[in-house]
């Protein structure tokens, strides 16, 4: 069953300034509704046949899915209908995915084994045991097994890198490779969010980058497109005059384990 239009359910009210628009549509299939609905009556989203949309409302009733949708049309004095967004602020986002390079060690389930070398501290005489402890260490920092044994690491299969031995009278010797060999950093996905919107001022459209700007947020403006946990970030934004209105760019970064607030403060001064 394709999804089609209420019957005699389009109602239109106009006032002086706008023309409202209602409307309901079905179908026996409720994803193929709400994605009948997402590609062409988007809240927020400006349509010629009903405006603005202002509102979309989902419900069932005896086994048959209904979405109600609420339009808006301004109209100038003379009751010409133009298009216009909102009063002030973002109508409208994109989603984008970028691969950004990231440290091996920032990974994480990072070993140091991944990308070091491991040597063993062992007496003159060459007689020694070892733990397989060093395989779930995640720093480079030297350590000590239960039995006392010095262990360290090296990027390279260099002794001289190595811290000298205590007592003076040990020795290092080559444990064992690193289990990544050449490996330095790993790809990582990340999410950025676009919003677009108009303003009546420059003023207006400053004022959105202005408050938003480097500032860590639990999500953007019109919000995350249902990606949950993390915290966004605006790091770009843009402002362009086009006749009497500006429209303003703003492009939010998602950090899944959030942003560090010591450098990136939640309120700026």
């Amino acid at each position: 069953m394709s999804v089609n239009k209420l019957f005699n359910s389009e109602k239109r009210e106009e006032t002086e300034s706008s023309i409202t628009y209602r409307v309901t549509f079905y179908s026996s299939d409720s994803e193929e509704l709400r994605e009948f609905i997402r590609e062409n009556y988007p809240q927020n989203g400006e349509t010629e046949e009903y405006g603005l949309i202002k509102r979309t409302s989902f419900r069932e009733e005896e086994g048959i899915f209904y979405c109600d949708v609420e339009g808006e049309h301004d109209i100038d004095g003379f009751g010409y209908v133009y298009i216009k967004h909102i009063e002030e602020g973002p109508y409208r986002q994109s989603l984008q995915t970028h691969c950004i390079s990231m440290p091996l060690e920032r990974h994480a389930n990072y070993r140091t084994i991944w990308d070091h070398y491991v040597w063993v501290q062992v007496p003159a005489d060459g007689s020694f045991g070892h733990t397989w402890e060093y395989k779930d260490k995640k720093t480079d920092t030297p350590f000590y097994d239960m039995n006392g044994r010095r262990y360290a690491w090296t990027k390279n299969c260099n002794a001289y890198e190595l811290p000298d031995p205590d007592p003076a009278d040990h020795t290092w010797r080559f444990l064992d490779s690193p289990s990544k060999p050449g490996l330095s950093h790993f790809e990582f996905f990340t999410y950025t969010i676009t919003e677009m919107g108009e303003h009546s001022t420059a003023e207006s459209a400053y004022w959105v980058i202005q408050q938003n700007l480097n500032t860590p947020k639990q999500k953007p403006i019109l919000g995350s497109m249902g990606i949950t946990g993390g915290e966004w970030k605006c790091d770009s934004a843009s402002i362009e005059p086009n006749g009497k209105r500006w429209y303003t760019r703003l492009v939010w970064t998602w950090s899944p384990g959030g942003w560090d607030h010591d450098l990136y403060p939640v309120t700026l001064a």
